[in-house]
Parts: C-alpha cells; sequence; structure tokens
C-alpha cells in the first residue's frame, strides 16, 4: 500500500460542494458586485467572510468553524482557465 496516496474524496462531500458551486453561481452577479478581486467563503448563500489573501482566509475560517468543508472561491469575471502541468502545478491560460 503506497501511503503517499490521498484518500478518495466521500460523495456527500463533492456533492455538497457541487452544491455550494451552484448557489455561488445562481449569486455571482450580487457577489461580483461586493466582492470582486477577492476569495470568499461561502456557504448556502451566505458569505462567512472574505480576504484578498486566501490563506489568511482559511486561516480566519478554521479557526472560526474549524476544519471542514467550506466552498472557498475568488470571485472574478471572467474566471481564469487554468491548465495542470505533467508536475501538477497550475498555469493561467493566457
Amino acid at each position: 500500500m503506497n501511503s503517499n496516496r490521498a484518500e478518495p474524496i466521500a460523495n456527500d462531500r463533492i456533492e455538497y460542494l457541487l452544491q455550494q458551486e451552484h448557489i455561488y453561481q445562481a449569486n455571482k452577479s450580487e457577489l461580483l458586485a461586493r466582492y470582486q478581486g477577492q476569495y470568499i467563503a461561502f456557504e448556502n448563500g451566505v458569505v462567512l467572510d472574505s480576504d484578498l489573501d486566501d490563506r489568511q482566509l482559511m486561516h480566519r475560517i478554521y479557526a472560526k468553524y474549524g476544519h471542514r468543508d467550506i466552498f472557498i472561491e475568488y470571485v472574478c469575471d471572467p474566471e481564469p482557465q487554468l491548465s495542470v502541468s505533467a508536475a501538477g502545478h497550475l498555469f493561467p491560460i493566457h
């Protein structure tokens, strides 16, 4: 057994995050008006917190809500297109 392999994500966690993505997209125009260029922690239509720095946002969110699944998204339009290299790094597509 390879201990370096990541555990698969449970279906209920994937469904929860997909549901949050759907709610986010349904509210995107309002979110763009207020949070463009920021990262938001978003749950069930409510912005829990926002920041220009995603790491600072995650630290605050996990400190307040514990380590659980919370939808965090960078609010921008258009959304950046990313490419994954063979080494697993993300690069913007221009």
